[in-house]
């Protein structure tokens, strides 16, 4: 067990201090991979007025098809389905 240099907490397989390594059971300290962005920025466009209205994030790898959400628009001053743009 490892005692944290800031608390009083022993923590199994814990080891303070290595940002981010990872530390097997061999004693090798392994660097590991900065992963892939699955999210992308995307913008809601009205579908009565073709205003762009909102900006949001999508994970693209889980949701493959066009988002479409009923929001607010502030031109057509009511609830609209809005479509995900290009």
């Amino acid at each position: 067990m490892v005692e944290h240099a800031h608390g009083k907490r022993k923590v199994p397989g814990s080891i303070p201090g290595l940002g981010s390594t990872e530390y097997r059971q061999t004693g090798k300290i392994l660097t590991t991979m900065a992963k892939t962005k699955a999210r992308s920025a995307i913008t809601l466009d009205c579908s009565i007025c073709k205003e762009r209205n909102y900006h949001t994030q999508k994970n693209k790898t889980k949701t493959t098809t066009r988002l479409e959400l009923n929001k607010f628009c502030k031109h057509c001053r009511k609830v609209t389905a809005h479509k995900e743009g290009k």
